[in-house]
């Protein structure tokens, strides 16, 4: 069985150990107004300690859009899409 590399596991947070604590999470430095009108980061204002279930959702999807196996294929796609449309513009 293959271990999962850490950054990529769809339950963890990566974190940056350069910046200081409290904001070394990406939900840690994208703040949104709370319901008082303050800036809260997201991750003070999700009080289950994670994303949404429907946000958690489009984040583990742009995660698969970005996996290897699927970047290549839907680059390729593109490719091909381009050159067809070039190809198409130029008769």
């Amino acid at each position: 069985m293959e271990a999962s590399h850490p950054a990529r596991h769809p339950r963890r947070r990566p974190q940056l150990p350069g910046l200081p604590e409290g904001s070394r999470r990406w939900d840690e430095r994208v703040y949104h107004p709370a319901p008082d009108g303050q800036l809260r980061s997201l991750a003070q204002l999700w009080t289950s300690g994670h994303a949404p279930a429907y946000l958690a959702g489009v984040i583990a999807f742009v995660r698969l859009l970005g996996a290897p196996p699927v970047s290549g294929s839907l680059r390729l796609a593109w490719n091909d899409s381009t050159s067809m449309r070039a190809a198409l513009a130029g008769e």
